[in-house]
């Protein structure tokens, strides 16, 4: 959450490399594109938001209106002591599934893109032997595991009453 707001705002990102907090998705966007992404220049906007979220974030929403929109009251209340890392990618509804979950049972993890073309999916490759998404580790209990409902199945009998 922002330091001095009442309530939690979303998008929010804090870029502590750059000494930066934003607030509104266009800026995160452009900030990322500036700092991270050689400066590629953005289309505009009416070229890019509309199409690229309709199908992986506008219906889906509308299909599963409930899911990953608020914490479980069966979550666990205290945090693991480590982050679990997901390796994932948008427009994955398999990848969707497992971040839906994640925010439901409010556990903290670092997302590692592996979209196809992304350098990280070499990474996946050495570690688990194939790069496909979804990809769960939790250094907490050791657990790595591919497929979504393996995911979700542990999810909720490790991190949920």
């Amino acid at each position: 959450m922002a330091v001095g707001r009442a309530r939690p705002t979303f998008p929010y990102l804090e870029d502590d490399a750059a000494g930066v907090t934003l607030f509104e998705s266009a800026d995160i966007v452009d900030h990322l594109i500036s700092c991270y992404g050689g400066g590629v220049p953005l289309p505009p906007p009416s070229d890019f938001f509309l199409p690229s979220t309709l199908l992986t974030g506008w219906l889906p929403t509308l299909l599963r209106p409930t899911r990953g929109g608020a914490v479980e009251p069966r979550a666990h209340t205290e945090p693991p002591a480590q982050p679990l890392v997901l390796y994932s990618y948008d427009g994955n509804q398999f990848c969707r599934l497992v971040r839906e979950v994640l925010t439901e049972l409010d556990l903290p993890y670092t997302l590692r893109s592996v979209a196809k073309g992304s350098p990280r999916r070499e990474e996946l490759r050495s570690l688990a032997g194939k790069s496909t998404a979804p990809y769960l580790a939790d250094p907490n209990t050791g657990a790595a595991m591919f497929e979504s409902a393996d995911i979700v199945d542990y999810l909720c009998r490790t991190y949920a009453d």
